[in-house]
């Protein structure tokens, strides 16, 4: 008796059905940006593996390609309009020092995701840059900030060249940490943030008034445990292993 996971009659279904098929079967995945090498950090290589679809068949593999596009100088597939590229903190000791992604790709994508980072391993250059490389890309559509409120062992960690894949799923944990973490991330995207253009004195209230409002306009920009700017909300995320949404949040801590 066939399993009832086999379905032999699949090859004999239209053409249309059986594409549609292919391109519904094509799940959204998290794609991580690695560095090339801990002293460049503007050269990139991605351990994701490849969907599997490019591997079932010639059909499935041509009826994918026409939904993801080759991301030059990362050499790795992905899809625009579902996929997460994932910037995850390197293990270099300089951690995240001036991120810049790959500039000819910066259009494509339009979800990012970074890590936050606690301050008992952050180094001092690390508070300022996570909102200039968010504000890289512009057609972002959606930032996410990848936390850990739980205990993780180093076996759970991303490491290097880890091609497991992974999925990024609501934080559990205390509430209130969580908040704490976004209100921090909230404080250093203000120091990235211009200064207000000065005021020319006109002799009275007038101009402070103003200055004042443009600094609470600003503040208004974030609510409450997401940040928001612009219009995007950076949106708390845990990370698991691929299939084990029960498991151990296991990124840096």
């Amino acid at each position: 008796m066939a399993q009832q996971d086999e379905f032999h009659l699949f090859p004999l279904l239209p053409a249309e059905l059986r594409l549609q098929i292919w391109r519904f079967s094509l799940p959204p995945r998290v794609v991580v940006l690695a560095q090339s090498s801990p002293y460049s950090p503007t050269s990139f290589t991605s351990p994701t593996p490849p969907p599997t679809l490019l591997s079932v068949c010639h059909e499935s593999r041509q009826e994918s390609l026409r939904s993801l596009v080759l991301l030059p100088q990362v050499n790795t597939y992905f899809h625009p309009g579902t996929d997460i590229l994932y910037y995850p903190r390197p293990v270099s000791p300089l951690g995240y020092f001036s991120p810049s992604p790959p500039a000819i790709c910066l259009d494509l994508i339009t979800k990012v995701a970074v890590d936050y980072v606690s301050a008992e391993i952050r180094r001092e250059w690390e508070v300022y840059n996570k909102y200039s490389f968010l504000k890289s890309f512009p057609n972002l559509e959606e930032g996410y900030l990848v936390i850990n409120t739980q205990e993780s062992s180093n076996d759970d960690r991303l490491g290097e060249g880890d091609k497991r894949e992974i999925e990024l799923i609501d934080p559990r944990g205390d509430r209130g940490e969580i908040i704490g973490i976004m209100e921090r991330v909230r404080e250093s995207f203000c120091y990235e943030l211009p200064a207000p253009s000065p005021v020319e004195d006109d002799g009275g209230q007038g101009g402070k008034v103003e200055q004042e409002e443009k600094v609470e306009e600003e503040k208004e920009k974030w609510v409450d445990g997401r940040i928001e700017y612009n219009g995007l909300e950076l949106v708390p995320k845990a990370m698991v292993w691929g299939g084990c949404c029960g498991g151990v949040v296991g990124v840096c801590g």
